[in-house]
């Protein structure tokens, strides 16, 4: 099993947790997402940023590869992020666990999917659950992946 680690600041911290812990239960034995306190030692770094919207001008969220273990997940600076579970209920603002868990998956090179409700749409529904259907399509997706890597 694979381990990789994260980061992420304070305020970003229980959201990575939240959807860490989601992106383990449908990879379970295959991937380990962990967190780790330093930043210099996370394969995966979480934080605010600026994106680049001349491709894709209402993109929120992004993960970028920068090197063969190593990602950047980038949240908007310039967006309203809803940190309260009333505050995401209502939609005041971007909803932070749905941007990390769709950003999560695009660490497992999962693309983005079709169906509006799954958390790998790529307008973010807000979706923060994943039905058996959508965590099957996912798993196996990843591991073909991994036999067309080996």
């Amino acid at each position: 099993m694979t381990t990789l680690t994260y980061h992420a600041p304070e305020k970003l911290k229980p959201f990575a947790d939240k959807a860490a812990a989601a992106w383990n239960d449908v990879l379970s034995d295959l991937v380990e997402l962990r967190p780790i306190s330093s930043p210099l030692e996370a394969c995966i770094y979480i934080g605010f940023g600026v994106i680049d919207r001349v491709k894709h001008p209402t993109r929120i969220g992004e993960c970028r590869h920068i090197g063969p273990d190593a990602w950047n997940i980038i949240l908007a600076e310039d967006r309203k992020w809803a940190f309260s579970w009333w505050s995401r209920l209502i939609g005041n603002g971007e909803n932070v666990l749905a941007c990390l868990l769709h950003e999560f998956g695009h660490v497992f090179d999962l693309p983005h999917a079709s169906h509006p409700n799954y958390v790998m749409h790529p307008n973010m529904t807000g979706s923060t659950k994943m039905g058996s259907d959508e965590v099957a399509l996912y798993r196996a997706f990843f591991l073909l992946n991994l036999e067309h890597e080996a």
